[in-house]
């Protein structure tokens, strides 16, 4: 099974509310290759934003700036169609789990 069919069932799952908006993009995330390197703030400043709601003080700017770089990793992963939204819930999730390891 391909990664795009992967994440097309995936996908399904999520919008049917069988796993969580968390576990969905954090799986993506690390099927695609994201990294410490890729996010928009190191990751103390992450530690500090995480009492904000879905890091909110870290200008959403610069989260989208990411997107190049996301999207690409996707594109090589094998995923066809990709959106800002899914570079910015990736990176917010991969954040999420990191200051909780």
């Amino acid at each position: 099974m391909s990664l795009q069919d992967l994440y097309d069932t995936n996908r399904k799952l999520y919008m049917q509310n069988y796993i969580s908006h968390q576990k969905f993009y954090l799986w993506l995330a690390n099927e695609i290759g994201v990294t410490e390197k890729d996010l928009p703030a190191s990751k103390s400043e992450i530690q500090f934003s995480v009492d904000k709601p879905r890091f909110n003080d870290i200008p959403l700017y610069l989260w989208d700036r990411k997107d190049s770089i996301i999207r690409q990793k996707a594109h090589n992963s094998g995923i066809k169609v990709w959106s800002l939204c899914n570079t910015v819930c990736c990176l917010k999730a991969y954040a999420m789990n990191l200051i909780k390891e």
